[in-house]
């Protein structure tokens, strides 16, 4: 059943055009099937109309005839759940590698009824369920990560039994939409990947400056880590106060170089170097990083961070 699936899951994006950021559900990509309950409620009309033209007894067919109805109403009132119904994805909050990645998924439709028991998922069992008792909602979809780099949204599956069960409507959308997944960092403090760099004689291009004598204060400057803001000495101040070290600016910077770390494979060293950019920013130390023919200069806070761990993330030799 699951290859079965997937080949008709090619079959029915192919169908469709090229990933867009929102997708209206309509007839071209809405399918529905009974489901194993539906096909139990046909067998028993078949069984009730059988019954009903051997013995000629009034009473079944009008049962029979009814429930047929009642099926048919079924199958309209559940295609019509999803039908019209606009699904669209937002760009998810990064990761490291080997976390849960939450797209959020933004529902919405135009008519006034409401629309429940709508589930989502990668594949045919669901993962969330929402109902839209308004005319949007958003939802987070869980998936997990196995590698690094930028992760295009796979085709998510959107289905719906409600009201009656009888029927399953489902719709394969595929979205254009990418998430940045970081490298998973290696637990590495500061003396163990200094023990690594002595070991490894004249690989780095640059060491750490050894400039931690405070020279004064000035205003704190948006970007400045965590690390380098006074607490104590901004407590009297209507504005925050950030460290001046001896050395200038320059001092404690640390040089984080892909060349320069022993080991041979190459995940592993980009784990290392994103270990190595959180403890930095920790800390509160400046940082640069070099990787092959990209360098990105000393510097610290949060967007400094981002830069230096989308460019790990997006590294390719």
């Amino acid at each position: 059943m699951d290859r079965l699936e997937a080949r008709f899951q090619r079959w029915a994006l192919r169908r469709t055009a090229q990933p867009v950021t929102r997708r209206m559900l309509g007839w071209r990509n809405l399918y529905i099937l009974p489901t194993w309950f539906g096909m139990v409620f046909a067998l028993l009309l078949a069984v009730l109309l059988l019954a009903a033209l051997n013995y000629g007894a009034n009473m079944l067919f009008v049962m029979t005839f009814w429930l047929g109805a009642f099926f048919l109403l079924a199958m309209h009132r559940t295609h019509r759940n999803l039908l019209g119904l606009e699904m669209a994805i937002q760009v998810p909050q990064e990761v490291f590698c080997g976390e849960t990645l939450q797209w959020p998924v933004v529902l919405s439709h135009e008519s006034a009824r409401p629309r429940y028991s709508i589930d989502l998922g990668w594949t045919r069992r669901p993962l969330v369920a929402t109902h839209l008792e308004t005319r949007s909602g958003r939802v987070l979809l869980p998936l997990q990560t196995s590698h690094r780099g930028l992760l295009a949204c796979p085709p998510a599956v959107i289905s719906s039994t409600h009201p009656f069960g009888l029927f399953r409507v489902w719709a394969y959308v595929s979205l254009a939409q990418q998430a940045v997944v970081y490298p998973r960092p290696i637990v590495c403090p500061m003396r163990q990947w200094a023990t690594a760099m002595n070991d490894q004689e004249g690989l780095l291009t640059a060491a750490t400056v050894s400039g931690n004598e405070l020279e004064g204060v000035r205003p704190y400057q948006r970007g400045d880590a965590r690390g380098r803001i006074a607490w104590k000495r901004s407590a009297g101040r209507e504005a925050l106060v950030s460290k001046m070290m001896g050395g200038g600016e320059a001092a404690g910077t640390v040089i984080l170089s892909l060349e320069a770390l022993p080991m041979a494979d190459l995940e592993t060293r980009l784990s290392w170097l994103c270990a190595m950019v959180l403890s930095c920013e920790e800390q509160g130390m400046d940082y640069a990083l070099l990787l092959g023919k990209t360098s990105i200069a000393p510097g610290s806070g949060v967007r400094h961070c981002r830069e230096c761990l989308l460019a790990l993330a997006c590294f390719r030799p």
